[in-house]
């Protein structure tokens, strides 16, 4: 996981890492880079806007019984 890195830095971890795990990036991420990000080496990129703003709705199926 490389959260808030640098261009520069997220790089430079692709390079060390030489393909031996799956790296991800996080934080701070916008829609708008994700070319960008993706062209840096990583195998993930998490959004957190798809979640942030969201206002959450009940679903459940609750069932009443009325005696």
């Amino acid at each position: 996981m490389l959260d808030e890195l640098s261009d520069a830095d997220v790089r430079e971890a692709v390079r060390r890492n030489g393909g031996r795990v799956e790296l991800e990036v996080s934080g701070g991420v916008s829609f708008e880079r994700l070319d960008e990000i993706a062209a840096l080496g990583v195998d993930f990129v998490s959004v957190g806007a798809l979640t942030k703003h969201l206002r959450a709705i009940d679903l459940s199926l609750r069932v009443l019984r009325r005696w």
